[in-house]
């Protein structure tokens, strides 16, 4: 599916203003208690709970279908929701200083996205010392964003994390409002399809930072203690915009070796209770684009979008099983 057309950001793309220097949101909140930085054993499930039971099996496609193209902007992360109708994305235009958040909504599956608009809903949930990072839930209806302080590679959350911010609305056809701080963790967040687990970036964007995981018992409860997800890191110099999947037993990510090419790059495991086996790089997205952001993977496990950050032009692909 294509998208048409040379699309811009439609709208303002104005970054929100800010509240103090010191803060990191836009309005404020209480902070919820630090999460831990401990490593994560064998038994950190990633699920929340018990795994979803959806087929996680088979190859992707390749190559990569193209749904949005982006010209010269620069796409950093996409969230789907909404039976793959609505596209969240953190998006940065020729010249910015800042990245903004813009969202993409169509009519129906078959219908090519169109350009991307300006999101000052969520974009305000950040002041404008700070970028957007977010997930959506699949409903639509609750957005969970980080803020991160502008600052190019070596973007840094406090030691005891950047706050998780939950956002909601009724209905899609209404703005996101702040309803609280739910947790801290790395940058980058990552909601599983239960929303009872939550997995980040590292506390820093530098060589060797880790994903994190942050998990819950209940949807009205904080997130835990973050812990660092058991990944070997078998050359792997950066680990980034890592998503789970809905059984649990896959973890995505942008992920480069010291002196390649960036790539996206999966790792498996055979239980929620195993740690996960070494980064492998996806057919056909190793080298082949100068980064990959923060992919997205539908909960039924068979389409995962990614960002293509390529010279000859940015945009949102899909592979499919």
């Amino acid at each position: 599916m294509g998208s048409g057309g040379s699309p811009a950001v439609s709208s303002s793309s104005q970054s929100a203003s800010s509240s103090g220097a010191g803060d990191t949101t836009a309005t404020g909140g209480s902070s919820a208690e630090g999460g831990g930085g401990a490593a994560a054993g064998p038994g950190g499930g990633g699920q929340g709970g018990a795994p979803t039971e959806v087929d996680c099996s088979g190859d992707w496609t390749s190559p990569a279908e193209p749904v949005l193209e982006l010209g010269a902007v620069l796409p950093q992360s996409v969230a789907v929701s909404r039976a793959e109708l609505e596209l969240h994305l953190v998006i940065r235009t020729e010249g910015a200083a800042r990245a903004i958040a813009a969202r993409s909504v169509r009519a129906r599956r078959t219908d090519a996205f169109p350009p991307p608009v300006f999101a000052p809903d969520l974009d305000a949930l950040c002041n404008a010392m700070h970028e957007p990072f977010l997930d959506v839930s699949e409903d639509g209806l609750r957005a969970y964003v980080t803020c991160t302080p502008l600052g190019g590679e070596e973007r840094l959350c406090p030691p005891t994390g950047c706050e998780i911010l939950l956002a909601e609305r009724a209905n899609p056809t209404q703005s996101f409002e702040l309803s609280g701080v739910v947790g801290r963790a790395g940058f980058h967040p990552s909601v599983s399809a239960d929303e009872l687990a939550v997995v980040t970036n590292g506390l820093t964007a530098s060589d060797g930072a880790m994903p994190r995981i942050a998990e819950r018992d209940d949807r009205g409860e904080d997130f835990g203690p973050a812990l660092e997800l058991d990944v070997p890191s078998d050359g792997i110099a950066r680990i980034t915009g890592a998503t789970l999947s809905a059984d649990g037993l896959e973890l995505y990510a942008y992920a480069r070796k010291a002196s390649t090419e960036p790539g996206l790059a999966r790792a498996t495991r055979g239980s929620p209770l195993e740690p996960f086996e070494p980064f492998v790089p996806i057919d056909g997205w190793a080298g082949a684009v100068l980064g990959v952001g923060a992919p997205d993977l539908t909960p039924d496990c068979r389409t995962l979008y990614v960002v293509r950050q390529a010279e000859t032009g940015h945009g949102i692909d899909l592979l499919r099983r």
